[in-house]
């Protein structure tokens, strides 16, 4: 009499997690080594990222503080310091970094009035409105000013240059190169931007060439230790289990149900590895940068890259989870394919 096989019962995913989240509690000292694996392997990789981001920014912080602390230099070369001088300001458009900078260190030099005429647009750019200065037509700007500062990315228009002129201040500061000499050719006009020569651009391109090469370097070191040491420890993680295995199999589990199990767990230490590991790799290379650099210039360089550094937290807890559940694929494939009887008379 022939007897009918019955269909297999396939467990349900929920149970699966359950599982998972019980065996993680009962072999917690062993999760623990693993995890410490995947979070050492991200640590690694975040503090890397995070550290081409940082020095990144603080080189960036480093020229636009050099270049409005020159700008500045330029202006009292021919004004004096503004200490107790009044300045006038023309903001014509969008004002860059620098600009703002520009106008900071004015300000810091305790000026005795700073007046920024209301007859150009750019007056609602935050970094100009919330500057204490009168805003005044242009001929009270530049009424008994020490020098009027004209700021922006908009071109002027001949007849506002022109008044300008009819204006006569002692001193006219472009912040960009766009002067129209034929006009302002009665006026002392100073212009400072910096136009680099050749030599100075191919210095600097030739650095960027050389940073871009090892911030690459760099990230394929890291992304190479961080695999090799989370596949090992999830490697590990599953040999060392084979007999738990068979036992489980000999129980009725099948082995796509076995696999499940381990890839439903390494999914679990790569999550958390990856978070842990994240915010352990960016604290640290905040505190070295910032044993280094300081911690005010620091903290400057994280606000104003806090999109990229986002994005760095982002590829490391990405790494982290994938690499986790790829390092554990193969040997779960194994010992889910194990018979019972070798998988139990295994020593690992």
């Amino acid at each position: 009499m022939n007897e009918v096989i019955q269909d297999q019962i396939r467990l349900p995913l929920k149970l699966a997690v359950s599982l998972v989240s019980q065996g993680i509690r009962i072999r917690f000292g062993r999760a623990l080594v693993t995890l410490t694996g995947v979070v050492c392997g991200i640590a690694f990789l975040m503090s890397v990222l995070t550290g081409i981001v940082l020095k990144k920014g603080m080189r960036d912080e480093d020229n636009l503080r050099q270049e409005s602390s020159r700008m500045l230099n330029f202006l009292t070369a021919e004004t004096g310091a503004v200490q107790g001088k009044a300045i006038g300001v023309v903001v014509g458009g969008r004002i860059s970094e620098v600009e703002a900078r520009l106008l900071a260190l004015i300000v810091r030099g305790k000026p005795q009035a700073i007046r920024i005429t209301n007859e150009t647009s750019g007056l609602n750019d935050q970094r100009i409105s919330g500057l204490r200065g009168e805003r005044v037509p242009l001929e009270q700007a530049t009424a008994d000013a020490a020098a009027l500062l004209i700021i922006g990315d908009a071109d002027l228009d001949d007849a506002l240059l022109g008044r300008i002129a009819t204006a006569k201040p002692r001193v006219i500061a472009f912040s960009r190169m766009s002067v129209r000499q034929d006009i302002l050719h009665a006026v002392k006009v100073l212009s400072l931007a910096h136009v680099p020569t050749d030599a100075e651009m191919a210095h600097v391109r030739k650095e960027e060439r050389e940073y871009r090469f090892r911030s690459v370097w760099m990230v394929a070191i890291s992304l190479l230790v961080t695999t090799m040491g989370i596949s090992n420890a999830m490697l590990m993680s599953v040999t060392e289990r084979f007999r738990e295995i068979g036992t489980m199999k000999c129980l009725g589990a099948l082995s796509s149900f076995v696999r499940t199990l381990f890839l439903i767990e390494s999914l679990f230490l790569g999550i958390s590895g990856g978070i842990l590991g994240g915010l352990l790799g960016f604290v640290f290379s905040c505190v070295a940068n910032g044993a280094i650099y300081g911690c005010s210039l620091v903290t400057q360089c994280v606000a104003v890259e806090r999109v990229a550094i986002g994005l760095d937290f982002a590829i490391a807890f990405f790494a982290g989870s994938g690499l986790s559940v790829l390092a554990a694929i193969y040997p779960a494939t194994v010992a889910a394919r194990m018979v019972p009887a070798v998988a139990l008379k295994s020593s690992v």
